[in-house]
């Protein structure tokens, strides 16, 4: 891709060779760069999971994220919210 993260240029080229908007797309990330990925891209959604590289307090300070999961039963009510 042109761009990595923190730009969506990924997001986007998947999203084109899935035939998918990015609005039609949630996004799963757990990295600050993945929040703003989502954002850019203009997907629906960024939900940040806390079993990843980084921990709760810097997630918590990226606004791309609506919600921050610590469990697969979490991620699984967050995504059923959309």
């Amino acid at each position: 891709v042109p761009r990595p993260k923190p730009f969506g240029d990924g997001i986007q080229k998947c999203c084109d060779e899935m035939g998918l908007h990015p609005s039609q797309v949630i996004y799963v990330g757990d990295a600050p760069t993945d929040a703003r990925a989502a954002v850019d891209a203009q997907c629906r959604t960024a939900i940040g999971v806390l079993w990843g590289s980084n921990d709760e307090e810097t997630l918590k300070k990226e606004e791309g994220f609506t919600a921050l999961c610590s469990t697969v039963e979490e991620l699984e009510q967050a995504i059923a919210k959309y």
